[in-house]
């Protein structure tokens, strides 16, 4: 099956924006800014331009899962579960606008972000009996009103940081 047919190179890349996905936050988190900032949506978003779609969602998935288990944060419940489908979303959403659809950097990462927080959205729904979230339509309004400045900061770093990667390579 090609579409789980990675090269070492893209692996790498995975490999490193996962490194980057746990120290982030780990230091983001260090002077209280996590939350604000989302700084594990950095490395994922750009995983999302960078990866192929299967393994741009995969890094998403695997990232949060990750640091829960090895920093603490996210913790395991609630927030780890939602966070693992929401950046799944984040990477594999982006992925596929930018390098399947050649959506074009800005919407690919505006759909992205979108697209993210209707998983997220999907996700609250699913379990949120289990994690005893009352209204996930409010979870999601919470959590793009508590992550509005990490938001911006995704629209204001990626975009260069892709348009430099583009002109290297």
């Amino acid at each position: 099956m090609k579409a789980f047919q990675w090269s070492v190179r893209e692996i790498a890349r995975a490999s490193f924006l996962a490194a980057l996905g746990i120290a982030l936050p780990y230091l983001f988190h260090l002077i209280g800014a996590g939350k604000i900032f989302l700084p594990m949506h950095i490395p994922i978003a750009l995983g999302g331009f960078l990866l192929p779609p299967t393994l741009a969602g995969f890094l998403g998935g695997v990232v949060p899962f990750l640091s829960s288990v090895l920093t603490g944060m996210p913790p395991i419940v609630p927030t780890m579960p939602l966070m693992v489908l929401e950046l799944t979303g984040l990477g594999f959403t982006t992925s596929i606008l930018y390098r399947r659809l050649k959506a074009g950097i800005w919407l690919s990462l505006i759909g992205g972000l979108i697209g993210d927080r209707i998983v997220l959205g999907f996700a609250a729904f699913l379990l949120g009996k289990w994690l005893e979230i009352k209204s996930p339509i409010g979870y999601v309004a919470g959590a793009v009103a508590t992550g509005f400045p990490g938001i911006l900061l995704q629209l204001i770093l990626i975009p260069p940081i892709i348009y430099y990667y583009e002109k290297r390579n």
